[in-house]
């Protein structure tokens, strides 16, 4: 299930389901066309968490940077994998979505303060009791 960009988004990135079409060489509307689009979403966002799981908890908030970037892999990919052809500006969208991604992931840029941060090899436990089950006099006669 995507978590970043849908089907309607990535149609609209490429002018309508025609273009989109075309390049998946799938029928606009069909169930191949969907599922063909849903791969080309996932790889794209595959990548993008791949790049931010080191540093933050993925998928992430979705945002409009995060959707831009999104759209941006995954248009590449779809003329990659289409004609082969990729456009100039699809092709510069791409770098600089790749650029901003290696800055998130090196810590040069941040994804803001809506995003929590992971810490690698941490395990936790968080509880919600204001009660405790023991205290110091309950432990007292314990025979440890």
């Amino acid at each position: 299930m995507p978590s970043y960009i849908t089907e309607a988004m990535l149609e609209g990135r490429t002018s309508g389901p025609k273009l989109l079409a075309s390049l998946l060489q799938q029928p606009a509307g069909s169930a191949a066309y969907s599922a063909a689009v849903l791969v080309v979403i996932d790889r794209a966002e595959d990548r993008i968490d791949g790049y931010l799981s080191p540093r933050y908890t993925v998928p992430v908030p979705t945002s409009g940077y995060i959707e831009e970037m999104a759209l941006a892999v995954a248009e590449w990919e779809l003329y990659r994998r289409g004609s082969g052809n990729v456009p100039e500006k699809v092709r510069q969208a791409y770098e600089d979505a790749l650029k901003d991604l290696r800055d998130i992931s090196t810590g040069k840029m941040d994804l803001g303060s809506a995003t929590a941060a992971t810490t690698a090899g941490t395990v936790g436990l968080e509880t919600a009791g204001a009660v405790g089950l023991f205290d110091a006099d309950s432990m007292e006669d314990a025979d440890w």
